[in-house]
Order: C-alpha cells, then structure tokens, then sequence
C-alpha cells in the first residue's frame, strides 16, 4: 500500500472514532451532585430532568429505571418532578470510612429512548462525631524529682470525620 493510502486509511479511522464518540456521548450522559452525609430521607440531591433536558412527560411516558450498584438503594428518582432526592439517611463514615472522596454512583435508563446516564453524588462530611481517645483513663507515674511545668505524653485521639471536621488539634484542660 503506498504512503497515500496509509495515510488516508488513518483518517478515515479517526473519522470513525470521532463519530463513534459523538454518537456515545448523545447517548451516554454524566451528571455530577453532591449532598451532605447524614440529610433526612427525602432530601432534594440534584433536578436530574432539568440537567439532562428531559421534560418530565418523556420520563413518565418512556419509563425509567434507576439503578444503584450494592445492596442499598440511596436514592429515589421522582416521577412527577425529574427531582432526585435521598431514600434514607446517608453515614459517610459507615459508607467511607478511609476514602477521603466518597461517591456514590448510579444509572439512569431512559427505557423508551434507550438512553443511559450516569449519576455520582460526591456525600461531604459534616462534623457529627466527637473525638476519642481508645482509653477514657490513664494512670500516669512521676516521680518527686520531676520538675513543675513537665510534660507527659498522651495517647493520640481518633476521629472518624474527614478533612477540616477531622481531628485538628487538642490540648489537656
């Protein structure tokens, strides 16, 4: 083949990947929400008909279906208002405890278009748990000879909470 041809060939294939792609993401469609952890069930997450420009008959009429990956389903998307709201009560801790991004993912299916959208709620910390040291007391032995003012280590302190809400700092009151 010779020179012309090849380079032809690769521009026809990178025609054909940039259509390919096109027409994924017409089909394909990503929204991105975040919600505090520990909300009431109900709670308003994200307007997912108005994002997508869906209007709220295409749902009701086409069908939906939203799917969650694991056991629990957090979320409800509602019919009449395109509006996804929590399903229960969300612990960041329980769902996250050593990941500092927790997201949550799920995917919508349009059923009459055969459309699929995917949807991530990032769940932020709030400061809901108090420090705490693994022993509520310690005995600590000095002798006589120490001088006034010394200092004595103590065990460190653990918080469940991330980022600013996490342990900064403490001090002996």
């Amino acid at each position: 083949m010779c020179a012309a041809g090849r380079r032809w060939g690769r521009r026809q294939r990178a025609l054909l990947w940039a259509v390919l792609l096109a027409a994924w993401e017409a089909a394909w469609g990503q929204l991105r929400y975040s919600v505090p952890e520990e909300m009431p069930k109900g709670s308003f997450v994200g307007d997912v008909a108005k994002d997508l420009g869906l209007q709220l008959p295409e749902l009701s009429d086409h069908g939906f279906r939203l799917i969650e990956r694991g056991k629990t389903q957090y979320f409800v998307l509602h019919e009449k208002t395109g509006h996804l709201v929590t399903a229960e009560r969300i612990d960041r801790e329980q769902l996250c405890e050593r990941v500092q991004q927790c997201v949550l993912r799920c995917e919508l299916i349009v059923e009459g278009e055969m459309k699929l959208y995917e949807i991530e709620v990032e769940i932020t910390d709030i400061n809901d748990n108090v420090p705490r040291f693994r022993e509520t007391d310690r005995e600590l032995t000095m002798i006589e000879t120490d001088s006034p003012g010394s200092r004595f280590s103590l065990p460190g302190a653990h918080d469940p909470d991330s980022g600013r809400n996490s342990l900064q700092s403490y001090d002996e009151r």
